[in-house]
């Protein structure tokens, strides 16, 4: 369920990129999710945290969380099928298990290796016949689609470290909520 919903989120991104503009329909998907979330936290009764430290962890993760790959992945996703974007999207695990092993977080083992070395001679298939008649638009958006799987892989690394402590549904507001706040004055400007 999960996996047609995130599959399907694509589709709804290149219909609406194509009335807003990237950035616009971004902040639009991420205001909609901060109203959501406060909505279910006031219900909840659930407590904010108060200090300083833990909403700078919340903004980080939101940068690299939501701005990043939101914006990316809704401006790459104009000039690609939406069915190869949601494909893109799922190196966002090879992603994260590679920086978890830099971290030192997670153990590199011969079967991890093996697949992830199978993971992305998946994304070069998608992307290398691109490449045949020069680099075009189609290869930007794909590689946009790519670095924002990226930028979701940091903000998994570092949440795992940072607000872990955190209960989900705050944690998920924290970073969608300054998430949000950065991209008012993009939106603004687009």
């Amino acid at each position: 369920l999960l996996s047609a919903i995130w599959g399907a989120s694509f589709l709804f991104i290149k219909v609406g990129v194509a009335e807003m503009g990237p950035l616009s329909f971004a902040m639009l998907r991420v205001g909609i999710g901060s109203l959501v979330l406060w909505l279910v936290i006031r219900a909840r009764r659930l407590k904010l945290p108060s200090d300083w430290r833990t909403w700078k962890h919340f903004a980080f993760v939101g940068f690299f969380n939501a701005l990043v790959p939101f914006s990316l992945m809704a401006w790459g996703t104009q000039y690609i099928p939406s069915g190869l974007s949601s494909i893109l999207n799922a190196t966002m695990p090879l992603f994260t298990f590679v920086l978890a092993v830099v971290l030192g977080a997670e153990p590199l083992t011969r079967t991890r290796t093996v697949g992830m070395l199978l993971g992305f001679a998946g994304i070069l298939v998608l992307t290398l016949p691109k490449l045949s008649d020069g680099i075009e638009a189609s290869f930007w958006a794909e590689m946009a689609i790519v670095v924002g799987s990226f930028s979701y892989a940091i903000a998994t690394n570092y949440a795992k470290r940072h607000i872990a402590d955190q209960p989900p549904l705050v944690a998920s507001l924290g970073q969608v909520s300054t998430g949000f706040l950065f991209f008012v004055p993009l939106s603004l400007v687009e």
